[in-house]
């Protein structure tokens, strides 16, 4: 299985990390050693003002005319020297943060021609070097965006006789001319380190999603590690996807080119095993999702049969030295790992059952406790539609749940919750078999510990052991003991909440001690519980009534926490007006300490504890008419929907 490329990349200095230094930090340090970046050279003086651009542009402005006044100045100074400027490296991130707050205005669009026109001439050059192809990925993105935005059949006004605006035609026209011409040069393009990345920049432009990465959303590597899995499906796998705003005339035809160039490159397998070309490929998946449906599945298809079904060339020596399960070869290398995550979340449902008998069925545990496997089988789990494929992949895994737990993949065991849930399956035996890994199912004293044990995910010897051994580390600032929670296992328990039968996770917390208790709604992990207990529709009133009468003598320490209070608010927006009264009553008393603290205060202005206190039924009054207005709200919206549906 793949050896994670991010310890291979960083893991010189793992055990000290220095704090790196940013950008703009180091290009001034480099300024004042008289050294102007790498790539074309620049004067000093050129130098020190992209710095200061880069400055200014970094603290933000606060007045958008202004920014629109700056950005065209500085932008204003390039004139003549686009490509040059663009092949530095301080001049091309100046350029690229400029041309992102650009104003698409008659200012705006002419800037966008010079720039257009000065890195065309030498396309060659500009998608292969270093610095100006970042800057031709910008322009890209910035053009397309201005051409979409653009109102049908009103391209120019009356303010736009003095310079004419970049029409959407000329600017849809220039956008395939720079996709052509890396069509025309895949061969060579495929493998640059920087041509690649302006390949996959034409791909999204082309599809009407403009942007300079090849993912929806923009996420560090820290958020990556510990992404969940959310499932998104289609009503109908063959139906063609129908876009916001229907997409220019060539851009589909280019888009499919593509996708023929690439699928015949007779080193098409290769692509998959090399971090770049992995990357081209899940963006072409995503083009192709949003213009070509039925060649996404095409390509999904030729991915199965060529690339995710071949088999390791060492399978044979695995099988005999028989220490370890044998797994496809996809699972080598991460870039191969991304590629198959990429297919499994644009697949249909049909591939989702190839992919995983191919790739998955009879090894679930052990990839998912691997580094980096382990995210492809949380995606897997998202994916599956079919509850009866589910039970078999259910019954490979749960009884395996220790030893995922163990080895700290517990997104896995997330995923697997979150999957029973969706597809209303195997509930009872997730819970029971979760008990088994945690050891509180048997002896039958144990059950009760099974939503601590869960938020924890630690066996009950370990629980144990932490509560016996008290240490300083797990005292908060505020005082309060704070469990060691985790961050899944939180999940896991708010989601065992919403399941159709969650008496023994219900009767767990409630029988939790006091301290405990408020313990866990005063974390920032834990605190989410009580949503999840309050507004599921499997639990009854009389256990949010036996919750609220548990944390009796907490509602003051709870509104003094910055965590506690969301939990608080939430359990009294949930709770009648007799145990509302209650816990404002509870609150009086100490009224100076809560009104006093900064998260207390904000629920004793929200829920008018002063008034409380003093005039009680003026506050039952006024509470009586919120009240009466939000039904007359409901009611007015019931009837407007209702009405609108005749």
């Amino acid at each position: 299985m793949a050896a994670p490329e991010g310890e291979q990349q960083h893991g010189r200095n793992v055990s000290r990390k220095r704090k790196k230094k940013g950008f703009l930090a180091n290009a001034r340090g480099f300024g004042k050693k008289g050294k102007f970046g790498h790539g074309s050279q620049l004067d000093q003086d050129q130098y020190d003002y992209f710095v200061r651009v880069l400055e200014l542009v970094s603290k933000g402005f606060d007045d958008p005319q202004e920014r629109d006044v700056f950005v065209l100045n500085a932008l204003a100074t390039t004139d003549g020297q686009e490509e040059h400027i663009s092949s530095n490296q301080v001049g091309s991130r100046v350029i690229e943060k400029l041309i992102e707050l650009l104003p698409l205005n008659v200012e705006g669009s002419a800037v966008l021609v010079r720039f257009m026109d000065a890195l065309s001439s030498n396309l060659r050059v500009v998608v292969t070097n270093r610095f100006a192809s970042h800057v031709l990925q910008c322009l890209l993105a910035k053009v397309t965006k201005y051409g979409l935005d653009r109102p049908e059949g009103g391209e120019t006004d009356a303010s736009e006789e003095a310079e004419p605006a970049l029409k959407a035609e000329s600017a849809f026209s220039w956008v395939l001319k720079v996709a052509k011409f890396t069509l025309n040069n895949l061969d060579e393009f495929l493998w640059d380190d920087y041509a690649i990345f302006v390949i996959r920049t034409v791909l999204l432009c082309l599809s009407g999603s403009p942007s300079t990465t090849g993912e929806p959303k923009a996420t560090n590597q820290n958020q990556k590690k510990h992404e969940i899995f959310l499932p998104e499906f289609s009503k109908d796998d063959d139906e063609e996807k129908q876009e916001d705003k229907p997409l220019p005339d060539g851009f589909k035809d280019v888009v499919k080119e593509f996708y023929e160039r690439i699928l015949a490159f007779p080193q098409f397998i290769d692509l998959a095993y090399s971090n770049s070309t992995s990357c081209l490929l899940q963006t072409l998946l995503i083009a192709l999702s949003k213009t070509h449906r039925k060649l996404k599945k095409a390509m999904i298809k030729h991915l199965i049969d060529n690339v995710f079904s071949a088999k390791n060339t060492d399978d044979d020596e695995k099988k005999e030295s028989d220490q370890t399960v044998v797994v496809p070869k996809v699972f080598s290398s991460e870039p191969s790992l991304r590629l198959l995550e990429a297919a499994l979340s644009q697949a249909s449902s049909k591939y989702v059952t190839q992919m995983y008998a191919m790739c998955f069925m009879g090894r679930l545990t052990e990839l998912g406790k691997d580094n980096t496997a382990n995210f492809s089988v949380q995606r897997l789990l998202a994916r599956f539609q079919d509850k009866v494929e589910f039970e078999f992949v259910f019954d490979e895994m749960a009884p395996e749940l220790d030893k995922l737990i163990a080895s700290g993949k517990s997104g896995v065991v997330l995923a697997l919750c979150q999957a029973c849930k969706r597809l209303s399956a195997k509930q009872g035996l997730f819970i029971e078999n979760l008990m088994k890994a945690l050891n509180c199912y048997e002896p039958e004293e144990r059950r009760p510990f099974v939503a601590p044990l869960c938020a924890r995910l630690c066996t009950y010897e370990t629980f144990k052991a932490q509560a016996d051994e008290p240490t300083q580390s797990t005292v908060a600032k505020d005082g309060y003991v704070k469990s060691r929670l985790n961050l899944h296992g939180t999940i896991i328990l708010q989601t065992l909440l919403t399941f159709s039968k969650p008496i023994r996770i219900v009767n767990s917390i409630l029988e939790m001690p006091a301290d405990k208790l408020k313990a866990l709604m005063c974390d920032a992990r834990g605190s989410h519980v009580m949503d999840a207990f309050v507004k599921s529709e499997f639990v009854g009133e009389k256990s949010r009534e036996r919750l609220l009468f548990k944390l009796q003598g907490s509602y003051v320490a709870m509104a003094c926490s910055q965590h506690g209070s969301r939990a608080l608010e939430a359990l009294y927006a949930a709770s009648s007006l007799k145990n509302q009264v209650k816990i404002m009553e509870e609150l009086a008393k100490k009224e100076a300490l809560v009104t006093g603290h900064q998260f207390g205060s904000i629920l004793a202005s929200k829920w008018h504890l002063n008034l409380f206190r003093h005039r009680q039924n003026e506050w039952m009054q006024s509470h009586n008419s919120k009240e009466r207005t939000k039904e007359l709200t409901k009611d007015l919206f019931a009837d407007i929907i209702g009405g609108s549906s005749v």
